[in-house]
């Protein structure tokens, strides 16, 4: 599209209305949560300005700047023409108005946390039904009434609304001097993979007067032949305020455990009950290659051989099942520390905290599990470690764009070909200006394929991170086999996996895969396993954790098989055939399951992307170089209508996604969009005949987001803690 030409379509401008709700004046010279050096002193980025010399011209530029400011350079980060530097704070107003430089960014820290393999039934009671799912696990089946059999909004037991409910529906006893004998509800969990249960529930009671009546709390693990009284509850006073009830269920687990409440006696009041939860450590499956076909290429001996697959994480730690592949011999090609600039010394562990030792397990793990399958995805590919997080799992945008820069510098003598980046954070810009994903860009440019995850911020809509929010590269959420792998019908979309679309408009997450309770090794030492001592498995170094980064390392470690069999194939390429091969969650009728925006092309299928011959449909309408330039920028086809709460597809009639719809509710679409129609998103999720942000929207000039986020704000976090885990 011509510059001073009228797009076509500003299909676009309502998402941005919702996303950008103000644009604040960001003001980059803050320090709140910058490194700090000596006293007067603040580690920063500096970006110097290019001209038709390149990068090298700008990084000189830069270097020069800092030297004249009084600033001390710490280290080159040519991949995005920047320097990292030690600035007085008092130079950087005048560094920053300094013709020979493009930005100045705060030095972010970046701080990490892991996610347990404690799983949970749940239900909040967020709408008037009695199949509401909000635990990481399914229930076995809604709420059955005992006594009453008419629904959830009728009845002496129903889903009502009430200020004192977290969602502002509780499940409710209701009656003025009426009995409320035998009356009541219960559900059932699968507890037959439990170690270890817990009942949670709040409840408050609101008394008129004293009638004799009791509500209790039982147990069942026989179908209703047996009931056990956990507690009961008499109704006969009012509660100051919301009650928190926990009672172990140790003794009650079996395939068919069932909670009920059951009444007893007269009413006259309300008792409400919210947040029904059953928390259990479980016995995790390790079928995650099997879930995506990957067993199917092993039989083929198609297992990563001669693929490197770089993890940037928060470094290596030694175990035969890591350090060799099938044939017994070393497959650590390097072990870089972006932190200290160095080599780290190959007989010295260098992952404190074991989030990167787990991710290393799920692509690599060269063991057979009990069922006779391989514990890792690509068991003979090579192996890269970069450390940028330390022990504490906190680091620095300095250290991961360092980190970037040395995989690609070093790809081609240790044939890097994929690299994974299990890490999110709220996005403070549009995704060009980030200079983490420009390094990220850069990667992909060089010819390597870059997986990142999605972020656990979900469900909300919008809330894809950085880097996953780069339209690119290859972005992963999480998915959930429900404690059953052979059975896909239960399978369903991780509540905690966050959901697109980016604030440009991209669909996001591109793919699923499962990042719910894989099992994984990690030093006993290392500062997650000592935190979270009850995610271990009991067995050798294994540790059952959850997350977006689990995902990002089943798709990266796909990846590899892609490569093995096709090493021709390029980034594109592998985006192209990856998310044609992936299969969307759908319901009996035919219908998307789960929105695009939550979804994306589905749940990845290594078989099917090996065998896949599908070329050309990914980044269509996009270019790299340009982007990078910033002549060009992007955005995509997602639309928000503020009149009534959807996001759409543009150019899609009646495909949209509401907000306020909740996620057990399935997401389910009158209009049948499959993806079997053709209609691959990855095809030029763009603007209009390429219309381009050629303006630049960069930080520094000024622009924040709708939620006043400052860059100094902002904190890089890997898997971040999903609270019903």
């Amino acid at each position: 599209m011509k510059k001073n030409e009228k797009p076509r379509t500003i299909h676009i401008i309502n998402l941005f209305c919702f996303a950008v709700l103000s644009l604040l004046l960001l003001n980059m010279r803050t320090s709140e949560t910058a490194v700090a050096g000596p006293a007067d002193m603040v580690e920063v980025i500096v970006v110097g300005r290019a001209n038709r010399s390149g990068q090298g011209y700008a990084l000189g530029r830069a270097k020069n700047a800092i030297r004249d400011y009084g600033g001390e350079l710490i280290k080159d980060l040519n991949i995005i023409g920047g320097v990292g530097a030690l600035m007085p704070e008092s130079a950087l107003v005048d560094l920053e108005a300094d013709g020979r430089i493009k930005n100045v960014f705060n030095n972010e820290i970046v701080e990490i946390s892991s996610v347990g393999g404690v799983e949970s039934v749940r239900d909040e009671f967020d709408y008037s039904t009695f199949s509401n799912n909000n635990g990481t696990v399914a229930w076995a089946g809604p709420w059955v009434e005992v006594g009453e059999s008419d629904g959830p909004l009728y009845g002496k037991v129903q889903v009502l609304p009430y200020y004192d409910c977290a969602s502002g529906h509780c499940l409710s006893y209701y009656a003025f001097d009426e009995s409320v004998h035998e009356l009541g509800a219960w559900r059932e969990v699968d507890l037959s993979a439990a170690l270890s249960a817990t009942l949670t529930f709040d409840y408050r009671r609101w008394i008129v007067d004293n009638e004799g009546g009791t509500v209790a709390v039982q147990v069942s693990t026989d179908r209703d032949s047996h009931w056990t009284n956990l507690h009961v509850y008499p109704l006969n006073f009012s509660d100051d305020d919301v009650v928190t009830e926990s009672i172990p269920l140790d003794a009650y687990l079996s395939p068919h455990t069932r909670i009920r409440f059951i009444g007893s006696g007269l009413l006259n009041g309300l008792m409400a009950i919210d947040n029904v939860e059953i928390s259990f450590n479980s016995i995790p499956n390790t079928d995650f290659p099997s879930l995506v076909g990957a067993d199917k290429l092993h039989d083929l001996g198609i297992d990563g051989s001669g693929i490197t697959v770089a993890v940037l994480d928060t470094g290596y730690w030694s175990h035969e099942a890591l350090g060799e592949n099938r044939n017994g011999d070393q497959r650590v090609l390097a072990r870089y520390d972006a932190i200290e600039d160095q080599w780290e010394d190959e007989n010295e562990d260098s992952d404190g905290n074991g989030h990167g030792s787990h991710l290393f397990s799920i692509v690599f793990n060269n063991r057979n599990a009990l069922d006779g399958e391989l514990n890792g995805i690509a068991p003979n590919a090579n192996l890269v470690s970069v450390k940028a997080f330390n022990a504490s799992g906190a680091g620095s945008y300095m250290d991961i764009i360092n980190g970037i820069n040395w995989v690609i510098n070093n790809k081609d003598t240790y044939n890097i070909r994929v690299l994974n980046l299990s890490f999110s954070a709220t996005p403070q810009s549009y995704y060009w200006d980030d200079p983490l994903n420009q390094a990220v860009m850069q990667a992909w440019q060089a010819g390597i394929v870059v997986v990142a995850a999605a972020g656990n911020n979900g469900p909300a809509p919008m809330t894809i991170g950085v880097p996953g929010n780069v339209p690119y590269i290859i972005t992963a959420g999480a998915m959930s086999d429900n404690n059953t792998p052979a059975d896909l019908t239960d399978d369903f979309l991780s509540p905690f996996s966050a959901a697109g679309p980016t604030v440009e408009g991209f669909v996001k997450p591109d793919v699923l895969a499962p990042g719910q309770a894989l099992p994984g090794l990690m030093a006993h030492d290392s500062q997650t396993a000592v935190n979270h001592p009850d995610w271990y498995m009991g067995v050798d170094y294994y540790y059952n954790m959850s997350g977006t980064s689990q995902a990002a390392a089943v798709t990266s470690a796909v990846v590899a098989l892609m490569l093995d069999a096709d090493p021709n194939l390029s980034p594109d390429d592998v985006k192209c055939r990856l998310l044609t091969s992936s299969r969307p969650f759908q319901t009996d009728l035919g219908d998307l399951a789960y929105s695009i925006f939550q979804q994306g092309a589905g749940v990845i299928n290594a078989y099917d992307a090996v065998n896949s011959t599908a070329i050309g449909c990914a980044n269509q309408g996009l270019d790299i170089v340009s982007d990078l330039a910033g002549t060009e920028h992007y955005g995509g086809l997602a639309n928000y209508d503020p009149a009534t709460g959807e996001y759409y597809i543009f150019g899609l009639d009646g495909y949209a996604w509401s907000d306020g719809y909740a996620w057990s509710d399935g997401y389910a679409w009158s209009d049948g969009y499959a993806w079997s129609d053709g209609y691959a998103w990855s095809d030029g999720y763009a603007w209009s005949d390429g219309y381009a942000w050629s303006d630049g929207y960069a930080w520094s000039d000024g622009y924040a987001w709708s939620d006043g986020y400052a860059w100094s704000d902002a904190l890089m976090v890997v898997n971040v803690r999903v609270p019903q885990e």
